[in-house]
């Protein structure tokens, strides 16, 4: 026994010896597959300009069934045209044509769509090559107010941080999908409680070339903050939330609340211009006037808390501006109140812990012959360097809100719209330029900043961002097996 058991460990030291000292033994069956780099061209830049507002209940405003669309809208659009490069452009359900105005302005009873057809993929994308602005002046029984938009770029994903549906008040998520192919939509809604989990938030289909309008208060009623996230699957998506103030049986308000800028810890929110302050304040101490208050809205996308610092800068000497601190909970949304500013231009700055997505409610009261009240949703606007072009629409007056979010000192050059001046611009100030309308402006930045187009229609209001919209193209690694 003794013996068996001494052979079985020598023979298992000799396979333990030769398994270490074995020579390494290294199979290749043909060559080694390669990664092959492909440059793939950018999509073609597309916009979507949401069309004319809807109106719920019908001619009567009482009946049954979805919100439809009334009326027309103006577009105001630029592009920049060169050889092998064309603007295609048509209503959403309608064949596209060749558009050769390098600017264009004209009416629409639908959304539509723009697109400059690029083939060989050498311009480069952003509001140089193809920018447009919508406005809307609805003064009627049912809706009051001027509703602005930039012109979208179909998203995969994005937030809308701003709406209301408490009493009198309307908020309708607007879809428009311009692809060949068919969309499936889930929505999040971030309110003061947190994440609501409400039924109808998901498996929303959106049809090609077609446009769907949601009522936030079908999963959502008597929600004065929220924000909401949007996500697609299959076709990218153009989208706005409508908004509109209905107080007793006085329109009181109306605007397109556009997809805000990322989230992020320093964002930027330029044209908060305050006017009729002394007329709200009178307002407030009667009826259901307690929105005219201004605030800043912060949704925090993240898992934990976050601490924001909110400052609103005012243009001159003479516009001091106001600082307000707030944490944010994890998946929630805030409302900061900013009063006790003086008429003037602002712009607002934010800063926190933790990323976050913003946007501010501006209101404007004029109380003359016939009292006036409107309001507009500004989104937190990124900031870039280098060259932009911002579109004037033909009607009201208009001014350019400039903010520099950077810590240096930025150079501008503005040509265009009755302009053509260089200026510099201090680390975290804002400035203000009128422009002429029916214009297009050029501006040139040597440092990030951030750019908004303030809107004024007989004491209506709208503020269009100025956005850098861009498809991405570049290197792919592609394995071929």
């Amino acid at each position: 026994m003794i013996g068996r058991i001494l052979t079985f460990l020598v023979s298992a030291s000799m396979v333990a010896v030769g398994l270490v000292f074995a020579p390494a033994l290294n199979f290749e069956v043909g060559s080694p597959v390669q990664l092959h780099q492909l440059n793939v061209k950018a999509r073609d830049l597309s916009l979507v300009c949401p069309g004319p507002a809807f109106f719920s209940g019908g001619k009567s405003g009482t009946s049954l069934g979805k919100p439809k669309p009334m009326g027309t809208a103006e577009i105001q659009a630029s592009w920049s045209a060169a050889t092998n490069r064309s603007l295609f452009g048509a209503p959403l359900t309608a064949t596209a044509s060749n558009l050769t105005d390098s600017f264009l302005s004209f009416s629409t009873s639908t959304p539509y769509v723009l697109t400059v057809n690029d083939p060989l993929g050498e311009a480069t994308q952003g509001s140089n090559l193809l920018t447009a602005v919508q406005l809307d002046a609805v003064a009627s029984s049912r809706m009051n107010g001027l509703l602005g938009s930039t012109c979208q770029r179909p998203q995969s994903e994005f937030w809308i941080v701003g709406g209301d549906t408490s009493t009198g008040r309307e908020a309708l998520i607007i879809l428009v999908n311009a692809a060949s192919i068919d969309a499936s939509v889930q929505l999040e809604l971030l309110g003061s409680g947190g994440l609501e989990n409400s039924p109808g938030l998901s498996g929303i289909s959106v049809a090609a070339h077609s446009t769907v309008v949601i009522p936030v208060s079908s999963f959502s009623a008597k929600n004065s903050t929220f924000s909401v996230h949007v996500k697609s699957h299959g076709a990218a998506l153009a989208g706005w939330i409508q908004q509109k103030t209905v107080r007793g049986l006085t329109a009181a308000g109306a605007d397109l609340i556009v997809p805000t800028a990322a989230a992020s810890k320093s964002s930027v929110i330029p044209g908060f211009f305050v006017r009729g302050e002394a007329a709200a304040a009178k307002l407030k101490t009667i009826g259901d006037f307690a929105d005219l208050t201004n605030l800043v809205r912060l949704t925090n996308p993240g898992d934990a808390e976050a601490t924001a610092l909110v400052q609103v800068v005012g243009a001159t000497s003479k516009t001091f501006g106001t600082v307000v601190q707030a944490s944010v909970p994890a998946h929630t949304t805030v409302d900061l109140v900013v009063d006790g500013l003086a008429d003037g231009d602002y712009s607002i700055f934010i800063e926190s812990d933790k990323p976050l997505l913003a946007s501010a409610r501006l209101n404007r009261t004029s109380l003359t012959a016939k009292q006036k009240t409107d309001f507009a949703w500004l989104p937190a606007v990124d900031a870039t360097a280098g060259s932009r072009t911002a579109v004037v629409p033909k009607v009201g007056v208009s001014k350019l809100s400039i903010a520099n979010s950077s810590k240096r000192s930025a150079q501008l050059m503005l040509r265009g719209g009755g302009l053509n001046k260089r200026v510099q611009i201090k680390p975290g100030a804002t400035l203000t330029f009128a422009v002429n309308p029916a214009s297009v402006v050029l501006i040139d930045a040597t440092e990030p900043v951030a750019v908004s187009l303030v809107v004024d229609v007989d004491f209506t209001l709208a503020v269009l961002a100025v956005l850098e919209q861009r498809n991405l193209g570049g290197q792919v690694g592609v394995l071929v097996r």
